[in-house]
């Protein structure tokens, strides 16, 4: 049985939904900016203030936001991003770190992390024992704190959905009417 009407809908909630999710991922949200003094692996005393951030260092998980409508049977559409876009869907629980390739190359690719000295009080060149030295220590703070959850895909899919259910609706409809009368 074909869905032609269903899948012209479908796709057009599968781009609404893109765009949100890019969109999503580019607002800038309140997110806790942690101030932390360390005994070892173990804070001793944390402060917590609010910054507005984005959830955008490199822009790949963005583009790499896409959909499919399969039509094996009843249509429906899939979403697909980048492998990492799920931690930042869900968060990352405290206990557990990142792994190192994936932290260096976000550090070095992504964000543009400086190594403040603190003792001369300013910014100084990326060395490797300083990128290692800043590796551990963002580690240590997620293996400590986790790292909060930042919904993209699910809040810009079910508002797409919303938007589009009539649509959708009166589409499946008239297509399993025509697939009766013929």
């Amino acid at each position: 049985m074909r869905y032609p009407r269903l899948t012209k809908a479908l796709e057009k909630q599968g781009e609404r939904a893109v765009q949100l999710a890019k969109l999503e991922l580019g607002t800038y949200k309140p997110r806790p900016s942690r101030t932390s003094t360390w005994n070892g692996m173990s804070p001793t005393s944390t402060n917590i203030k609010m910054k507005k951030r984005r959830a955008v260092a490199t822009g790949e998980l963005q583009k790499s936001i896409r959909y499919d409508i399969d039509t094996r049977d009843v249509p429906f559409v899939n979403m697909y991003f980048e492998d990492y876009g799920k931690y930042v869907e869900e968060g990352r629980k405290s206990g557990k770190g990142v792994p190192p390739a994936a932290l260096k190359k976000w550090i070095t690719k992504g964000k543009k992390l400086r190594y403040f000295n603190r003792k001369k009080r300013q910014f100084e060149s990326m060395t490797p024992s300083k990128l290692n030295s800043l590796m551990f220590m963002i580690n240590r703070s997620i293996k400590a704190f986790g790292i909060l959850p930042n919904p993209f895909m699910l809040p810009a899919f079910t508002r797409s959905m919303t938007e589009n259910f009539e649509a959708i609706e009166k589409a499946y409809a008239e297509d399993i009417t025509d697939e009766l009368t013929d």
